[in-house]
């Protein structure tokens, strides 16, 4: 069988591996990358999910790992943070956004989670919170009942990275730890509040039945 002039493989593990390492691991193929061997592939045969296969061998190719050297910069070592003790002493702050605009102009939540207690503050916001308001809002809703925490945890924002909020820390001795990108060790009690309401704001939003009671029983009254 042909598809556009190629040859359709069947549903055969042991044929399609064999066409992919005449492909990749052959004298004339010399172990080329995922691109190249799909494309080298492509040029005679075709069966479903092909690109995928062809990734998943390359990926599993031995001499590819021994032989071949990496480009990217070697990864630093990962430190784990400290277990916290006391309230409010450890916190991880992160921002959710992209919600549907309140009457009050808020679009964005900013979640303060306590990683003893894990006592969690939702301060309402929006999506232009910049580094000034940010620091307003710790200390109106965090720093003003809890006192000053020693170690904050959040990502790499720049609104949190920048000079201002770096400058407020170093004043107020704050240690900032900058989480890394998929590393839910360090900050994954954030992540996972911020699913939480998420998940409450979707069910009551699209809940039209509860708000069409609530609106009658409110006319009614």
């Amino acid at each position: 069988y042909y598809k556009e002039d190629k040859i359709v493989v069947p549903d055969s593990l042991p044929v399609k591996q064999y066409i992919i390492h005449e492909c990749h691991d052959s004298l004339f193929a010399g172990h080329m990358g995922r691109d190249k061997t799909i494309a080298a592939i492509k040029q005679l045969f075709w069966w479903k999910h092909l690109p995928k296969q062809v990734a998943e061998y390359v990926a599993s190719c031995h001499t590819c790992q021994t032989t071949k050297p990496s480009t990217q910069a070697p990864a630093g070592p990962q430190h784990p943070i400290e277990v916290a003790t006391q309230p409010w002493v450890n916190i991880s702050v992160d921002l959710i956004t992209a919600l549907p605009t309140t009457t009050a102009g808020n679009d964005s939540i900013l979640t303060a989670v306590d990683r003893c207690t894990k006592m969690v503050h939702l301060i309402p916001t929006d999506i232009t919170l910049d580094a000034e308001v940010f620091a307003q809002l710790m200390q109106d809703h965090v720093f003003s009942k809890h006192g000053l925490p020693l170690d904050i945890i959040h990502d790499r924002d720049p609104r949190f990275t920048g000079e201002f909020w770096t400058t407020v820390c170093k004043l107020m001795g704050l240690h900032q730890s900058m989480t890394s990108a998929f590393h839910p060790q360090s900050d994954g009690q954030t992540e996972r509040m911020n699913r939480t309401v998420e998940q409450v704001l979707r069910a009551h939003a699209t809940d039209t039945n509860s708000c069409l009671l609530y609106t009658s029983d409110a006319a009614d009254e």
